[in-house]
């Protein structure tokens, strides 16, 4: 354990479309034996939700602190010798870049001379560390497993028959393939973590370096990336003590945003989410707030189809789902994603609510029933006062956005208590006083 007057290194080893499929998690048939033995030395959380279903827009929440728009893809420099590897796109300005393409091979390429420079001059470091193997690459069904740097390392022989079927999808030929190739990725991740960990150990670095190991988002499947259900935001997070000696493979249950991993010291006793995945080609705006009971959806664009990413759209699986046979014949049933119905992840309401407790897969909605109306309107305060404090061009009435009203409602124009237009009931709409605009600046309040 570092002395209380010794100042800390960092090392930040982030993953790409992790989720929680790890072994340390309950993943079975996946061997991850160095992440793993991260978790047995140290603290594994099991509350920890991304601030948003993208990659970059995740990783950018990690380094600063803030939500994807308050953060401008920007760093904060904090006084220590920053670093940033291979895979990430968001780190700090000020950077020693180390060439590789994050994926195992590459895991130790730079680092020795970097810890080496560390040792000698007594540096401390903050250590960024992208690890991109379990990202899909441009093959139908490929996780970078036969790359050039990586095809001579040797990973588990999985098979189709080994995978397991996550609960938020369904089983098919085409996707078992994808499975494995991603449980392979999974595994030669875990060795890149291993060279890591045990050139800071070489050198005696880890006496005194803070690990922290975090997934982005969730796995790179249907039903979880991109989404803002369990599947897609629920994260691995990791960290150990330097010298390991500290909370020794405790399980933390608090609920916990990514925006606090590095730079917040705060704990959040409610976790507010945008989703914004590269918005342009995949727009569907839309925000979430949970307590540690109940998740509720605020749907802003819920009238558009939900949005499939292209790397996503373009695998086998998909595919498997696009070509099976249509629900609309007889004897022919309804095309499932675990236990979403298909046209429920495509189309959905403008809200939802949902009791991950009693319903972990988050299908059946709570909202617009009457007993939990009242949990409902409580719900609904929360992501736009939110919305409001952090200055998110996201609240809206009647499908219009509140800040760009800011000259009317000075003028005197009441906001509509409603997040649609209703043409066919134009007038009945209550007014609410919630992200009107200030008369002494230009800012929703």
């Amino acid at each position: 354990m570092a002395a209380a007057t010794e100042r800390r290194n960092v090392l930040l080893m982030v993953a790409d479309d992790l989720g929680l499929m790890l072994g340390c998690y309950g993943l079975g048939p996946i061997r991850t034996p160095s992440v793993d033995q991260l978790a047995v030395q140290g603290t594994r959380f099991t509350d920890i939700f991304t601030s948003t279903a993208s990659c970059s827009g995740s990783r950018s929440t990690i380094h600063t602190g803030l939500h994807t728009h308050q953060n401008g893809q920007s760093s904060i420099r904090s006084g220590t010798r920053p670093a940033s590897s291979a895979r990430s796109t968001s780190g700090p300005a000020r950077c020693n870049r180390v060439s590789g393409t994050g994926r195992a091979s590459a895991a130790t390429c730079g680092r020795t001379r970097f810890f080496d420079k560390a040792t000698e001059t007594g540096w401390t470091f903050q250590l960024t560390v992208g690890l991109r193997d379990a990202h899909r690459d441009e093959t139908r069904e490929g996780f970078g497993n036969d790359e050039d740097d990586v095809r001579d390392i040797s990973v588990p022989d999985y098979t189709a028959a080994d995978v397991e079927i996550p609960p938020f999808t369904s089983s098919m030929p085409e996707l078992r393939t994808e499975i494995v190739e991603y449980y392979m990725s999974m595994s030669r991740m875990d060795l890149g973590v291993r060279l890591i960990i045990g050139e800071l150990a070489k050198r005696g670095l880890d006496r005194n370096t803070l690990v922290i190991f975090v997934s982005d988002i969730g796995s790179p499947f249907l039903n979880s990336e991109t989404t803002l259900y369990d599947a897609g935001v629920r994260l691995t997070l990791l960290v150990r003590q330097p010298g390991g000696k500290s909370g020794v493979g405790t399980p933390f249950l608090r609920v916990l945003g990514d925006s606090d991993v590095l730079l917040s010291e705060t704990w959040t006793q409610h976790a507010f989410s945008p989703h914004t995945f590269h918005q342009i080609q995949n727009y569907w705006p839309t925000r979430f707030r949970r307590n540690h009971r109940y998740k509720y959806h605020q749907n802003i664009a819920w009238r558009l189809n939900f949005p499939f990413v292209s790397e996503l759209y373009g695998g086998l699986s998909c595919e498997g789902i696009r070509n099976a046979a249509p629900t609309d014949q007889p004897d022919t049933p309804e095309m499932m994603l675990g236990w979403r119905r298909l046209q429920n992840y495509v189309y959905c309401g403008p809200e939802e609510l949902f009791d991950p407790e009693d319903d972990p897969e988050e299908v059946d909605n709570l909202a617009g029933k009457p007993e939990f109306e009242a949990l409902l309107r409580e719900m609904q305060a929360g992501p736009e006062d939110w919305q409001c404090e952090t200055d998110d061009p996201w609240p809206f009435r009647e499908g219009v956005s509140v800040m760009t009203t800011h000259a009317a409602q000075k003028l005197g124009m009441r906001l509509p208590d409603r997040f649609d237009f209703d043409p066919k009931n134009p007038g009945r709409s209550t007014v609410t006083a919630a992200c009107r605009a200030t008369d002494n600046n230009d800012k929703v309040t």
